[in-house]
């Protein structure tokens, strides 16, 4: 028999080395966070391009305009921001379902129709309704109180209507005494809500409301209270738009302000008509005027730009700031008392939104206005069969130090190429000169009065920013 006692061993466990598995699991722990952190980086670099690989239309950010009749438009595509519907024919498989389907959609049309014209007569403070019952007790003859009293408040309700579309915007700036205690230091000014865009509610306002401002707010009409920030600003015609973060403002909140429409001051008619003047009209933030239209056809002087004065008979603060607005709560001008004469500094005017939408489409997509420094205007057809001077834009005045005058123009030029666009007037000048961003290389053609007659110059003009005030 084999002895197998030597073969006998005891098995031991192998002592647990503690620091091993804390470095391991230290080790571990760091690569995950490591690999995590270029996980993230990676990410973030490359989620935006994949985005817009993916979904291009939903990332595209379209611009600003205004229409003539004052609708926010999508310049990219030409239509207002409002959601595309589909049209139910084209989901109609067979003729006599797009049959039965034409026959609703017509009964649904007349029924909308009748709708519409049911609301339409209800409504007395439309501004068509409201001018046929004004009409009415003009042409009654027997003038009551009664018939005052519903005059002004129908008026009273499209100022009430109307003042939804009007925030007020507040600089704070931060001050000391002369012995070092600090306070601040705030000013209010009436803004004008023109548009939501890409996240943003836009509120044109004077560029002093936020000129300097340490801080900016805005105050929505049923007093919600904002941040807001500069998006762009003129300093050359003094105004800016000032943007809040859409997606922090309340449903209910969204109830209770609107979306200004823009109407047309270029009216043949616009004299004479009534108008209202809300915002600040009286020096006071929340005041609101009655009054008319008194004058369309003052052109006021302004570098880089072609605005109408609208006149009126209401009397207010040599301060007032705000707009004017017609019987249908259009917006039709912004108050701007810097422009009244001496004789007349105490009434209300505004200048014409119609030459300022081109301006709040830059502004409210931020971009910087390219600064030429000329004022200008049209050369009238009778001067130029008469006198000889051609058709472009005529320059009165150059700004000293500005790009024009660097460039050699000069008053009495005629400007009638920019940039390889022929120039007939002083509009076209300026709709040419928006496209442009400061620091663009342009060339000018200009005719220039000497002993034998106008002569054609060759100038070269460098853009710049819009000059501090």
């Amino acid at each position: 028999m084999v002895d197998t006692g030597f073969m006998q061993e005891k098995i031991k466990a192998r002592p647990v080395n503690h620091r091993k598995i804390l470095r391991r699991t230290l080790g571990t722990a760091g690569l995950a966070v490591l690999f995590g952190g270029v996980a993230c980086l990676v990410f973030l670099v490359m989620e935006p391009v994949i985005s817009r690989l993916l979904y291009p239309d939903e990332n595209k950010v379209q611009e600003v305009t205004f229409s003539e009749d004052g609708q926010t438009m999508d310049s990219a595509a030409g239509s207002s921001f409002e959601t595309e519907e589909i049209n139910p024919a084209d989901m109609i498989q067979n003729d006599s379902d797009l049959a039965s389907s034409a026959a609703s959609a017509a009964a649904e049309k007349a029924a909308a129709e009748a709708a519409r014209k049911a609301a339409a007569e209800a409504v007395d403070a439309s501004g068509e309704n409201l001018d046929q019952e004004i009409g009415q007790v003009i042409d009654s003859r027997a003038y009551t109180a009664a018939d005052y009293q519903k005059i002004y408040g129908m008026l009273n309700d499209t100022a009430a209507k109307a003042s939804k579309s009007v925030a007020v915007v507040t600089r704070i700036t931060a001050d000391s005494t002369w012995y070092g205690e600090e306070y601040e230091n705030s000013g209010k000014a009436p803004g004008l809500i023109v548009a939501e865009h890409d996240k943003q509610i836009l509120i044109l306002c004077e560029d002093q409301a936020v000129q300097g401002a340490d801080e900016i707010t805005v105050t929505f009409p049923d007093g919600t209270l904002m941040k807001g920030k500069t998006v762009g600003i003129d300093t050359v015609s003094g105004y800016a738009v000032v943007g809040v973060d859409g997606t922090k403002i309340s449903d209910s909140a969204r109830q209770n302000f609107a979306i200004a429409e823009l109407g047309s001051s270029k009216q043949s008619n616009l004299t004479g008509t009534p108008v209202i003047a809300l915002g600040a009209p009286a020096g006071t933030v929340g005041s609101v005027s009655y009054g008319i239209v008194t004058s369309t056809s003052t052109s006021l002087d302004v570098i880089d730009a072609s605005y109408k004065l609208l006149t009126t008979d209401i009397y207010g603060s040599s301060a007032a700031s705000g707009v004017l607005i017609n019987l249908s709560g259009q917006v039709l001008g912004i108050i701007d008392m810097d422009y009244n004469g001496a004789d007349m500094k105490n009434m209300i005017s505004a200048v014409g939104i119609t030459d300022m939408k081109a301006l709040i489409g830059q502004l409210s997509n931020g971009e910087k206005p390219a600064y030429l420094g000329i004022h200008g205007a049209d050369v009238p057809e009778n001067v130029t069969k008469e006198q000889g001077v051609p058709q472009g834009a005529y320059v009165r005045k150059v700004e000293e130090g500005s790009p024009a005058m660097a460039a050699g123009v000069i008053s009495g030029d005629v400007i009638t190429e920019f940039d390889g666009t022929s120039i007939t007037t002083w509009s076209e000048l300026l709709t040419k000169l928006r496209s442009h961003q400061p620091g663009d290389d342009v060339k000018l053609k200009v005719q220039r009065t000497g002993n034998d007659g106008y002569q054609e110059e060759s100038l070269q003009a460098i853009l710049q920013e819009q000059p501090a005030k």
